[in-house]
């Protein structure tokens, strides 16, 4: 009985601090993305902004970090480890390796085994971000 009180007392003061980090950024919506995207990523063509869907806090980003980070395709000595976070606008920027081409679809598995829903990634072409979606999983 003492442990069921101790957690039922735990969760109610865990539970505001939970929603208050929820409630930090109201989602995003596309036009602030894509204006977060086009600062984030002007001229760097080994980045992608990826909209990661659940990014609500600075805090998400640990498991976002860990999951990237061993990916041999990104650049640890770029942004912060690799990773830059733009939770306002729900965006993790990825950097790859010089002249190695971002392989999609281990980024986005990546994000979900982390607990978040990746549902299309922003990439630097010509003058511009330009928005798209995730190739299709064979």
């Amino acid at each position: 009985m003492k442990f069921f009180l101790l957690t039922l007392t735990i969760l109610s003061l865990a539970i505001p601090s939970i929603a208050s980090a929820r409630a930090e950024f109201p989602v995003a919506t596309e036009e602030n993305r894509l204006a977060s995207a086009q600062t984030l990523l002007k001229g760097q063509t080994n980045q992608i902004a990826v909209y990661t869907k659940g990014l609500v806090c600075s805090s998400c980003g640990i498991g976002l970090r860990i999951h990237l980070k061993k990916l041999d395709q990104v650049d640890t000595k770029a942004l912060d480890k690799g990773i830059t976070l733009d939770a306002e606008n729900q965006l993790v920027v990825v950097a790859t390796k010089p002249d190695v081409a971002p392989d999609l679809l281990s980024i986005k598995k990546a994000i979900h085994k982390a607990g978040y829903e990746p549902t299309h990634y922003y990439q630097w072409a010509g003058d511009s971000a330009v928005l798209k979606l995730f190739p299709e999983e064979k």
